[in-house]
């Protein structure tokens, strides 16, 4: 992750089912990114440890994921191309518990060939909780990839589908 110059990032680590999940906000509480972390259990380097200021973004990240939270009410950091920007608010935009293709997104966005593009984007994605990117399948059923960070990789792409209830097959068109 590339961090900004200025001005500070503040960050939380939360222990969930799929590994620690650190949680990064500007000084605003705007989220710069929610992501998987690795065993050693750190926040990424240059982040300030801040439990006051993430509070609001970890609980919600914590209450999606005990079950409680469906959606996400946060301001998100402007980072990112503008296609990469309209791939992650279509990828917003599919319900808890439903799927859709990379293709069906592409086709949403009117750029029905752009699937991989779809993919690529999805890949880049900082916040892969609030901007759920384990949501988006391949056609045909299969899962796809997922970075999210060194707990990532379809295993835990399986373990939030299985979490939200929601079927491999893309069960609804991406708005």
């Amino acid at each position: 992750m590339r961090l900004p110059p200025s001005p500070p990032l503040y960050g939380t680590l939360l222990d969930t089912f799929v590994g620690r999940v650190s949680v990064v906000v500007l000084p605003d509480g705007t989220l710069w990114s929610c992501g998987f972390e690795g065993p050693d259990g750190r926040l990424p380097v240059g982040v300030v440890e801040d439990p006051v200021a993430t509070a609001d973004v970890a609980a919600q990240v914590a209450a999606y994921f005990q079950g409680e939270r469906r959606t996400f009410d946060v301001r998100r950091a402007q980072r990112g191309t503008s296609f990469q920007r309209r791939v992650w608010d279509a990828i917003t935009a599919i319900p808890f518990g439903c799927t859709a293709s990379y293709g069906e997104i592409a086709a949403s966005l009117g750029r029905p060939g752009a699937a991989r593009a779809v993919g690529q984007a999805a890949g880049s994605n900082p916040c892969p909780i609030v901007v759920p990117c384990h949501r988006v399948v391949a056609s045909g059923g299969r899962l796809g990839g997922f970075s999210g960070g060194l707990f990532g990789g379809t295993d835990v792409k399986e373990r939030l589908l299985a979490f939200e209830g929601a079927a491999i097959r893309p069960t609804r068109p991406a708005a």
